[in-house]
């Protein structure tokens, strides 16, 4: 058994492929890990951009909805709390 393992030692090619495993995976520039690093912030960046995407289709439909004036008077008082003179809002919350 001690004889096979130091044959397998001698032999040049199963040392120099060893090494070669060892500095593509671990010593290389891309390592295993960069790569994975790499994947993993392609991944966020991804998610990050269907979010932007989503916001996007959003505030294209609002503004598509006020291009008249009703629109502009109900978008202003539903959701910026505006009010006309002489007029008093209540904001009801259920909490």
């Amino acid at each position: 058994m001690k004889n096979k393992l130091f044959s397998y030692l001698k032999n040049k090619y199963i040392i120099a492929s060893t090494l070669f495993c060892f500095y593509a995976l671990f010593l290389d520039d891309y390592d295993i890990f960069t790569i994975i690093t790499q994947k993993n912030r392609l991944t966020a960046i991804e998610n990050k951009k269907k979010e932007v995407d989503n916001n996007l289709k959003q505030t294209k439909e609002t503004l598509s909805k006020l291009q008249s004036m009703e629109n502009v008077e109900h978008y202003a008082r539903s959701v910026k709390f505006f009010k006309k003179e002489n007029e008093e809002i209540f904001v009801i919350t259920n909490e």
